[in-house]
């Protein structure tokens, strides 16, 4: 081990020299890729490559981690100038901190702008040929309807591997869902569950219900599944993610930390739905303004919540119903989409976050809006 380790290190220290000799001819940069997790590899990726567009001849090197949580959508980021593998992690993680190697780097802004306007642009992938014909005897053979929508939920079983981070307030039950299911199944409307480890499975019987679990399904089909939906819906996950790189809309449910910089990560047009919070100190709960205001590192390994003396509250059944039929209308583009009440609640919107330049251009440039109906059940949060 002690050998490999040192032809690694030897080769890594060739590679890096060789790299910082061609970069006073070329444009080369080294960077890595978080890939043990789904939604880092569409969010960085979709924003890199759009970020770059104009910038002619770049080469870039991308470090990958040692789990990679979906090899299949890797693949359909990789372009001429593109590349990945593990060696580039080590070349990376040897220049890092060096300042002699800066120049060498993949800038942070260009893997995570303040806010990208990606989710306008055509899509940078696509599903090739024969994934797509496969997928497509998949929907045929389960009798999945064209326009089925993807439901998701993150439960306890997503605090894995070495993410020591505390994410709870970021699970809900899936049984949260019966409601929209069932209307679902009563409007003939496919639906379609998918996961990784799931935790509780559903007793569904529902005729139009179907379960894919990741883990018994190919990376192929699963990306399939996103890239074809009408619409998925689930909380801040990195399915969502995925679903922006296909220019899929999401109704994104039981939000926290509920960040208006970050919702550029969904698909145009979408709609979002917080979590709500009840302050036990005061007694009271938190506006959508005080949610919003709420500072929520997803890397802190305590409770935030219990050390703040904050409870959050998951979406209702009927929330998400409302929220999910205000969905539907607005893809359908149903001209009814905004009643008066609906335009009021919006103008108030724009007054609560007027001092938030983010917002303004989530709603007017991504079409993306907090959800209508759930504010009408919970005026309280417009105060």
């Amino acid at each position: 081990m002690k050998i490999k380790a040192t032809l690694i290190l030897l080769f890594v220290f060739i590679f890096i020299r060789l790299i910082k000799i061609l970069n006073l001819f070329f444009t080369i940069k080294i960077g890595r890729i978080y890939t043990s997790r789904v939604g880092h590899i569409a969010k960085n990726l979709e924003n890199y490559i759009h970020e770059t567009r104009n910038e002619k001849g770049l080469i870039t090197f991308f470090g990958t981690e040692k789990k990679i949580a979906n090899r299949f959508l890797l693949r359909l980021f990789k372009r001429k100038n593109i590349f990945f593998g593990r060696f580039f992690f080590f070349a990376y993680m040897q220049i890092k901190d060096r300042k002699d190697y800066f120049d060498l780097l993949v800038s942070e802004n260009k893997l995570n702008p303040n806010f990208s306007l990606v989710a306008k642009e055509k899509p940078n992938i696509k599903i090739p040929k024969q994934v797509d014909d496969f997928g497509s005897k998949f929907l045929d053979n389960n009798k999945i309807s064209k326009n089925f929508v993807v439901f998701h939920n993150r439960d306890a079983s997503y605090n894995i591997g070495d993410d020591k981070n505390f994410h709870e307030y970021r699970n809900f039950d899936f049984e949260d869902y019966y409601k929209t299911i069932k209307y679902c199944n009563d409007k003939n409307i496919s639906t379609v569950r998918i996961g990784n480890d799931i935790q509780i499975k559903d007793n569904l019987k529902n005729k139009n219900h179907f379960l894919l679990d990741n883990n018994k399904i190919s990376e192929e089909l699963s990306i399939y599944m996103l890239a074809n939906c009408k619409f998925m819906i689930s909380c801040n996950c990195g399915f969502l993610d995925i679903g922006r790189s296909f220019r899929k809309p999401s109704l994104m449910i039981n939000t926290l930390p509920f960040d208006i910089q970050d919702f550029d990560t969904r698909g145009y047009g979408s709609i979002i739905i917080p979590k709500k919070i009840y302050n036990k100190n005061k007694k009271k709960m938190l506006t959508l303004k005080d949610i919003s205001d709420l500072v929520i590192d997803i890397h802190y390994k305590g409770n935030f919540f219990s050390d703040n003396n904050l409870e959050w509250i998951d979406n209702t059944q009927d929330e998400i119903l409302m929220s999910f039929k205000e969905m539907i209308k607005k893809i359908d583009n149903d001209s009814e989409f905004l009643n008066e009440e609906d335009k009021e609640i919006r103008d108030r919107l724009f007054d609560i976050f007027k001092e938030n330049k983010f917002y303004k251009i989530m709603l007017n440039e991504l079409n993306i809006n907090i959800s209508y109906s759930f504010l009408k059940q919970n005026r309280s949060l417009l105060n």
